[in-house]
């Protein structure tokens, strides 16, 4: 299904939801700017949290690490029904699962700059992409060797503006996609369908939600 001509239900809210998903239809989308992210929060962080922390040898890198693991458990803590400090996570190639507790819960997350994007639902897998645009990048020999020839032909014959939206959109639409097959194959599902979804969070990014299935309710929530 074509994410730029289809029709999605969405519901913007700047306040906390009803933590609910219980049905596998409903997403909730989180967006969360990473300069708001309170230092009490971090008294939720695992020691794991901590000692991966440490292995990052950027101040700048571990202080972005600390604050998106602290919302990451923020989110999903009411959704699980567990205090945040409780869950356990660990790194696959897929990207971060969750170990502990157990739960048909699924989330991915996907943050540039100062922007963190959380994708969460419930009993399918989920893809969620957001890139900065920068306009200095060689858009053309990117596509040439990431995207499908015929994407490239025609960002090849499109203005500089329009050029750069649309290398954006099928770069985030690839790696959003790519998550949930990659989560489909590792959980032994094996997903031959998903709704991509293109957007633009903020002014100057571009992000694209990847759903398994056909169908999908998305909620939109505002972090505070």
């Amino acid at each position: 299904m074509d994410s730029r001509s289809r029709r999605f239900s969405a519901v913007m809210s700047e306040c906390q939801p009803r933590r609910r998903l219980n049905t596998p239809g409903k997403v909730d989308l989180w967006h969360i700017e990473l300069d708001r992210v309170p230092l009490g929060l971090q008294q939720h962080l695992s020691a794991l949290d901590l000692r991966e922390a440490g292995r990052i040898g950027s101040a700048r890198e571990r202080e972005t690490f600390l604050k998106v693991r602290c919302v990451l458990r923020s989110v999903l803590a009411p959704y699980l029904g567990c205090p945040a400090g409780e869950m356990e996570f660990e790194q696959h190639p897929t990207g971060l699962c969750l170990a502990s507790p157990a739960s048909l819960l699924r989330f991915n997350l996907s943050h540039s700059e100062n922007l963190l994007l959380v994708a969460v639902t419930f009993a399918r897998q989920v893809g969620i992409d957001v890139e900065f645009m920068r306009p200095d990048l060689p858009f053309d020999t990117l596509a040439d060797y990431y995207f499908d020839p015929r994407d490239a032909y025609r960002l090849r014959h499109l203005d500089n503006s329009d050029r750069m939206r649309h290398c954006y959109q099928e770069w985030t639409s690839s790696e959003a996609s790519r998550r949930v097959v990659n989560q489909s194959r590792n959980s032994g599902t094996g997903a031959n369908r998903c709704c991509v979804l293109n957007f633009t969070p903020a002014k100057g990014f571009s992000a694209a939600l990847a759903v398994e299935g056909e169908d999908f309710q998305l909620d939109w929530h505002r972090w505070l």
